[in-house]
């Protein structure tokens, strides 16, 4: 099943045009449902009615004849994305051709703190397929939380890549804003003009049937098929320290904007630190380093919490949380929540009479529900001495600075 079929107006890669010919940087789609077989024939349809249109056209100026065909690059197409390909009974084989790449570009490693959080993230630890058409866009964008991505082309025909630097991702937010488009949760297509003007550099190239593209983390990239395509993408996690710095100022910038992290970065970091030898390959000094400053900073924030929730006389109940586990959420802010749930006294319940699902609030949204007290119960999931024992147990590898064990394979890739 494709996740999304978007229905959108294409444009030469340089610009985007709004309904009166202007140029502007928001771009417009509707999204439906279809499969895989539907949006293929529509694929091979398209395919076929753009090539006899071209020969008609080739066979007039042959001719020595003037025709009205002229291709039309502002008109609507379909563009079939995040189908998942994740079920190993379908995809298996597809699976294990991936799993072929270098350590560092694979779907699933021992050394990927992504691929080893324990749950799937789609289209970030699992494997999509996009659908292409001629002219189909990816909007401008960074990866979630800043992951390095991994982007395979299929063919059969090419796709054109537009690249800057992640250190000019705050000068493009503000033209973004200057252009009326929300630069985490908006749609948007940067006029190449407008960059150079403003000192902006971009790196375009073509994405060849059989390429590969590696964007490193936090690269600023939009992307415009120039053929009909198929393209399978997937994000990498084998951290380095700088990722690591990328990912956590993204999280709190995500937080404070109000946009969801798909990584909870609190859970990948004590993953990571507790399981650091499973991770030996990428967990440098420096790595180390940050992940107990980022450590001790998340437990100074749970022991401030716990104690002003006990001297409030709030319920606190302490819930264990076992193993790898999915998140929990804010349902309100869709903040990650990390140890400490507000969650009500007095179960919710369907028109049935049967308790509805539990619902998890972060602290500020719980009160904006209700002030009192008496109305949630605080669920603990870690002891605060656990939690120390870690960052005291990862304080000991920084201090001893053991030697860093470093894959080194052969490919032919």
């Amino acid at each position: 099943m494709l996740k999304n079929l978007k229905i959108i107006i294409s444009f030469p890669p340089e610009f985007n045009l709004d309904e009166w010919g202007r140029n502007q940087w928001e771009t417009h789609s509707t999204k439906q449902r279809s499969t895989v077989q539907t949006y293929a024939k529509y694929q091979v349809k398209s395919f076929v009615e753009t090539r006899d249109f071209k020969c008609r056209k080739r066979k007039l100026s042959d001719a020595g004849l003037e025709g009205e065909f002229v291709i039309r690059m502002n008109k609507q197409i379909k563009f079939g994305t995040n189908v998942d390909l994740s079920e190993p009974k379908l995809f298996g084989e597809h699976l294990d051709e991936i799993n072929k790449l270098p350590w560092w570009l694979r779907l699933d490693d021992r050394s990927n703190p992504l691929s080893q959080v324990g749950y799937p993230i789609l289209g970030m630890n699992t494997l999509q397929l996009y659908m292409k058409v001629l002219g189909s866009r990816t909007p401008g964008h960074q990866e979630n939380l800043n992951m390095p991505a991994v982007n395979i082309n299929i063919g059969p025909g090419d796709t054109e890549w537009f690249c800057t630097p992640p250190e000019y991702w705050g000068a493009i937010k503000k033209m973004c804003q200057e252009n009326k488009v929300n630069y985490l949760s908006g749609s948007w297509w940067p006029n190449l003009k407008e960059l150079e003007d403003a000192g902006i550099p971009v790196l375009r190239c073509t994405q060849k049937p059989g390429d590969l593209i590696f964007l490193n983390a936090g690269t600023v990239h939009w992307v415009q098929s120039t053929g009909w395509c198929n393209n399978v993408a997937w994000n990498v996690g084998p951290f380095n320290a700088d990722h690591f710095k990328q990912a956590i100022e993204r999280y709190q910038f995500n937080v404070g904007e109000g946009y969801q992290s798909l990584i909870p970065m609190a859970q990948l970091t004590w993953l990571m630190a507790r399981e650091r030898r499973e991770f030996s390959a990428i967990l440098s000094p420096e790595f180390k380093t940050l992940l107990k400053l980022c450590m001790q900073r998340i437990l100074w924030n749970l022991q401030r919490q716990l104690y002003k929730f006990k001297k409030a006389e709030y319920r606190i109940v302490y819930q264990p949380e076992f193993g790898k586990s999915p998140p929990n959420y804010c349902e309100k802010c869709d903040v990650e929540l990390f140890c400490i749930l507000f969650v009500k006294a007095v179960p919710d319940y369907d028109e049935n009479g049967k308790p509805l699902p539990l619902e998890t609030y972060c602290e500020k949204c719980a009160h904006q529900i209700c002030p009192l007290r008496q109305t949630w119960i605080v669920l603990q999931q870690h002891a605060l001495e656990d939690l120390g024992q870690v960052i005291d147990d990862l304080a000991a590898d920084c201090y001893s600075n053991p030697p860093v064990t470093v894959k080194k394979e052969n490919s032919d890739i």
